[in-house]
């Protein structure tokens, strides 16, 4: 029986702002490392690592450069990134905390 190949999904096209955070997120991980900042800045967990940005995404659109800025984001984990989405304040006092 013959080997199927996979099928390629179709690729979602990316506006300005997606093209930018791909940018973006390659820099961080790059300022990150160099900092040595390589687990969840709330709570040291290492599993399922993401960027967490002080604002939400409409923000950056006229201001694209600052997706990469290291003082615009925080390295969380999956609960702690959802935390930080649910409660504005928090968001706003870890920010000031950290940044």
């Amino acid at each position: 029986m013959a080997k199927r190949k996979p099928m390629k999904k179709p690729m979602k096209k990316l506006g300005k702002i997606g093209k930018q955070n791909i940018k973006s997120t390659i820099r961080l991980k790059a300022e990150y490392q160099k900092r040595g900042i390589t687990t969840c800045e709330l709570c040291g967990s290492d599993f399922g690592l993401s960027f967490h940005h002080r604002y939400q995404r409409y923000y950056y659109i006229d201001k694209p450069e600052l997706l990469g800025d290291f003082n615009q984001s925080l390295l969380l984990c999956i609960p702690c990134h959802k935390k930080l989405h649910e409660d504005k304040e928090l968001n706003k006092e870890t920010f000031n905390k950290l940044r």
